[in-house]
């Protein structure tokens, strides 16, 4: 990989640059995303990259940015990715199986409505391990990874989007889900107490 392209990865997902000002971050990940749409580089390439910090149990806050980059980079019309199916299973797998990890639900959040939103034709057509639907696997993925109550306004909302997507753009993949489609509603939507998120929940309970 190009060093520097190595050098934007890294600022972009600099712990330190978390919290102050954003436009050093935005302007390494506009660096990425031009790489990428010059085919210097593909998002697996990234993700080979982040490895280490994406599997450093030690440091929460870098798997954080690192899956957060990853999502923006994704979710980037301007990276024009050309994503084909295989890529797409693997990002639907990799965003799901992370899920679990606290620290990272809002970038995994934001990757797989991307990829909702993107790689629809894509989507439509991959199973999972279990024979249903991708689709359905991710909302039964997240309805039993994501305690959503725990987490701050900003990610509930990530969370409301992600399931409003997912019932309006997907209702016959997430049907299947059975009662569990409508457990896992409640579980986003009924302590929700923010004016921010009330209207999104409100109409997602509907």
């Amino acid at each position: 990989m190009d060093p520097e392209l190595r050098e934007a990865i890294d600022e972009c997902v600099r712990v330190d640059l978390a919290s102050l000002d954003p436009a050093p971050r935005a302007e390494a990940l506009r660096r990425v995303v031009g790489a990428l749409r010059a085919q210097k580089a593909q998002l697996l390439d990234l993700v080979l990259y982040l490895e280490p910090a994406l599997n450093n149990s030690s440091n929460p806050q870098g798997r954080r940015q690192a899956i957060q980059f990853l999502a923006d980079c994704l979710k980037d019309p301007s990276a024009d990715l050309r994503l084909n199916f295989k890529h797409v299973e693997t990002f639907a797998n990799f965003f799901s199986n992370k899920l679990s990890d606290w620290q990272c639900v809002e970038g995994c959040v934001t990757g797989l409505q991307a990829l909702l939103s993107q790689s629809a034709p894509q989507l439509r057509t991959l199973k999972a391990d279990d024979g249903g639907s991708m689709v359905a696997h991710i909302a039964r993925t997240l309805f039993k990874a994501v305690h959503a109550p725990s987490h701050t306004q900003q990610v509930r909302k990530c969370v409301l989007d992600l399931v409003r997507c997912l019932l309006e753009q997907w209702g016959p993949e997430v049907a299947a889900l059975g009662e569990a489609l409508g457990e896992g509603v409640l579980s986003v939507t009924e302590e929700e107490r923010d004016p921010r998120n009330l209207l999104l929940a409100f109409a997602i309970s509907k």
